[in-house]
């Protein structure tokens, strides 16, 4: 018996082991980048989450406001 290199499963493995290692590689860096992304918008959302951590709702005026005990003090 001979073997035909045109009907071996290795190019179809090797082809298939490639798109796999792309995926992940491309899965990988996708990763980093999104995690970059939210690094640097990290400062500006705990400033936007301090400054709603801070407020309150009237409910029987429906306006938000700053108490004054939390407020920061007029010059």
């Amino acid at each position: 018996m001979t073997a035909d290199l045109a009907t071996a499963p290795v190019p179809g493995l090797l082809l298939l082991f490639a798109v796999l290692i792309g995926a992940l590689g491309g899965a990988v860096v996708l990763s980093i980048a999104l995690y970059k992304d939210q690094r640097a918008k990290l400062p500006k959302w705990s400033l936007q989450r301090n400054a709603w951590l801070q407020r309150f709702y009237c409910r029987r005026c429906a306006v938000q406001f700053v108490p004054r005990t939390v407020a920061a003090p007029r010059p």
